[in-house]
């Protein structure tokens, strides 16, 4: 069995309110005890744009021993981002890397600069990609509500990646962006992660944004079977999805 845990919009505070940094240092704690397989955070690292400080400042409550994958949002700096992250999980300054498993496959993309570009939509359709495989990156690939993410913050080519996917051998695709859990079933699963940072009401046509839990998703992989939970520090997980 191979476990991922996914902790995405982190937004971590050069000054100001640290709690967030609290937040995720008792994240990290978490994952050095659990020790999944891989660890991967899905974009929006830091609390002001790009901030380099922000990265070497997470990079070193990583847990060392733990392989992380990390990859941008629409506010990080991706050219700092993979000089402070690069690694032999972070391979390309690009942000596309695929992770093979027994039987599936993890894909891995960028969509920092609100598109998924067109050359790594073109490589979710690559015949090597195996059936039900498991798609990582920032954005959701569908609209989840007609809400204030929705309108405000979408990725732009939306409906050209959903389609993409559908036509691939991707089962599963695994973002953040919209800071709420959220399970979403069309011809593949989307699963929306929560942050830690603050939480934004998915179905409000203004930004409501309420106290966070401290989540992470938890993803077992054993042989083609794909199991996931969302685990909030505090309590049981509120949902597990086969």
């Amino acid at each position: 069995m191979t476990v991922i845990h996914q902790v995405t919009d982190i937004h971590i505070p050069v000054t100001g309110d640290f709690s967030v940094r609290d937040n995720f240092t008792r994240l990290m704690q978490h994952v050095a005890s659990a020790q999944p397989d891989i660890l991967t955070i899905t974009g929006d690292l830091p609390g002001e744009d790009g901030s380099r400080e922000a990265y070497l400042w997470i990079r070193d409550q990583l847990p060392s021993d733990i392989p992380c994958l990390v990859l941008p949002g629409n506010h990080d700096d991706p050219t700092a981002l993979f000089a402070i992250f690069q690694s032999e999980m972070n391979t390309n300054p690009e942000f596309f890397e695929i992770v093979a498993l027994d039987q599936i496959d993890l894909v891995f993309a960028n969509t920092a600069s609100n598109y998924l570009p067109s050359d790594q939509i073109a490589s979710l359709a690559d015949v090597s990609i195996r059936e039900g495989s498991l798609l990582f990156l920032h954005h959701p690939t569908e609209e989840i509500s007609g809400g204030f993410m929705d309108r405000t913050y979408p990725l732009l080519n939306r409906d050209e990646v959903s389609r993409a996917i559908s036509d691939s051998n991707i089962e599963h695709v695994f973002c953040g962006h919209f800071h709420t859990e959220y399970l979403c079933r069309t011809t593949y699963n989307l699963h929306l992660t929560p942050s830690p940072a603050f939480t934004v009401d998915r179905d409000s046509v203004k930004p409501i944004i309420t106290p966070p839990g401290i989540p992470l998703r938890e993803i077992a992989v054993e042989g083609a079977l794909v199991s996931t939970r969302v685990i909030y520090l505090e309590e049981e997980s509120r949902h597990c999805v086969k």
